[in-house]
């Protein structure tokens, strides 16, 4: 009898009644926080979504609509978009062309009311990922400052690598293994950290506030590197924007580019994957 009524009833739902279905299980609040400023978006069972977001300047911005899920992917379309300066600013309609010009000051982006994120679920944690954090979340998890153990991210804590939208709760989890991470971004994730040694200089271009180091390492594809992956020297903070970058990879060595203000970089140094946090931040 129980076999028979699941049958009817799997029959009888509606495709919406069925998106529904699916659509629970990314149900919640997702956070971002950094010290630039702060994201947040809400899903609801129902396909609806609304999202906020705020900078270290006081601007703020707001949306709602709905989503669904199509081909791994979740689709959002804006139906509303206001946007403001400060908490007692005046309240702009985003989605009108001639208020978004005002509120950007003369200046304005076309309007965009689509766009996509990836579902990435880790040991029961769920983030929200657009296309272009996908690499920076490998890299993050590489380093070791995902998965994280706070929603925010602060220079307290941890040094920032993405905003990635976490769902509120999932910070208690402590996933294992991988993450089931979409495209060829799996295989970029390393299997463990590699320590690489300096094992010669290629290159020195001295600037006005910093030098680039070009450099050899004795470690390659065969231990896991790949061109590309940011790695770190002893005195580095991880950042999506500068550092040590592997940029050529053979299957015993490789080279790297490192970018350093205070220090030198020299033969025997030691390269690694893994950050390690400093004191400031325990």
């Amino acid at each position: 009898m129980t076999v028979v009524l699941f049958l009817v009833l799997a029959v009888t739902q509606t495709p919406a009644q069925q998106q529904d279905e699916v659509l629970k299980k990314f149900a919640g609040a997702y956070v971002t926080r950094h010290d630039f400023g702060w994201g947040s978006m809400k899903l609801e069972a129902d396909g609806h979504f609304s999202t906020g977001n705020g900078s270290d300047d006081g601007t703020q911005v707001s949306t709602s609509g709905t989503y669904s899920l199509s081909e791994g992917q979740l689709h959002f379309t804006e139906v509303k978009m206001t946007g403001k300066r400060g908490s007692e600013g005046r309240e702009f309609n985003l989605l009108d062309p001639e208020e978004r010009k005002q509120f950007h000051e003369g200046g304005s982006d076309k309007i965009q009311r689509e766009f996509k994120m990836w579902p990435v679920e880790w040991s029961g944690r769920m983030y929200l990922l657009h296309d272009e954090d996908l690499k920076n979340f490998a890299e993050a998890i590489n380093l070791g400052i995902e998965p994280r153990a706070t929603l925010a991210s602060s220079h307290y804590v941890s040094p920032w690598y993405g905003a990635f939208y976490l769902r509120t709760g999932d910070e208690q989890k402590r996933p294992t293994g991988k993450p089931q991470f979409p495209g060829k971004w799996l295989s970029y994730l390393l299997d463990k950290p590699i320590t690489a040694t300096v094992i010669s200089i290629e290159e020195v271009k001295k600037l006005e506030y910093n030098t680039i180091f070009v450099a050899t390492t004795n470690k390659g594809s065969r231990d896991g590197l790949k061109v590309g992956m940011r790695l770190v020297t002893k005195d580095e903070e991880p950042s999506p924007w500068f550092g040590t970058e592997v940029i050529f990879v053979g299957r015993k060595e490789s080279r790297i580019r490192t970018e350093m203000v205070r220090s030198e970089l020299k033969v025997g140094d030691k390269i690694r994957s893994r950050y390690v946090t400093k004191a400031l931040y325990r």
